[in-house]
């Protein structure tokens, strides 16, 4: 009778042993995963073209966008632009945004678009202050109307739109935008 129990018990552990190998096999094929997602998102590589709209798109027609200076905003003012999409709690968008500062500065604030998704003032305050001198800069939640029409699938997304109001290309990584740049915004 205790040699059948002892024999159960040792079958019942290694079932156990074995479906436990089998998660942490799984687990560990799943990391791999995202690690290389995350590791190509460091170096402004993951998924460039499908973080937005691709290149030859344009973006879907929005209503109810407004600047934080109180200018409406319709697809139209978004011809001849750059567009860059930020997330308060996003670690690249920190990283990133003072190279955009950087970058769009130049271009003159009419030709730049910011969008700063979610978060409440205080967790924007910073963003916002460094966007405004140098953007027309929205608010919006996640999914908000400017996300929808450019089908903004991370962040940062940044595209540039040429004077149709096409996408002429789209990125993770500021360093990529001056490819987009040359000759296709228009003064």
């Amino acid at each position: 009778m205790l040699s059948a129990v002892l024999v159960a018990v040792v079958v019942l552990l290694s079932m156990v042993t074995g479906l436990n190998l089998l998660l942490t096999f799984g687990m560990i094929r799943r990391l791999r995963v995202h690690s290389e997602i995350l590791r190509a998102g460091r170096s402004g590589a993951a998924s460039n073209a499908d973080i937005m709209l691709p290149a030859g798109a344009w973006p879907a027609p929005f209503a109810g966008a407004t600047t934080t200076a109180g200018e409406p905003l319709t697809r139209d003012d978004l011809r001849g632009v750059l567009v860059g999409f930020f997330a308060h709690d996003c670690d690249g968008c920190r990283r990133q945004l003072p190279e955009f500062v950087t970058l769009v500065r130049s271009l003159g604030r009419e030709r730049v678009v910011a969008v700063v998704v979610d978060g409440d003032a205080d967790a924007n305050r910073a963003t916002l202050a460094a966007l405004e001198p140098v953007a027309r800069v929205v608010t919006e939640p996640h999914d908000g109307p400017l996300q929808r029409a450019f089908a903004v699938r991370g962040f940062p997304a940044m595209g540039v739109l040429d004077a149709d109001g096409r996408v002429t290309g789209a990125t993770m990584a500021v360093t990529h935008l001056p490819a987009f740049l040359p000759d296709r915004l228009p003064s």
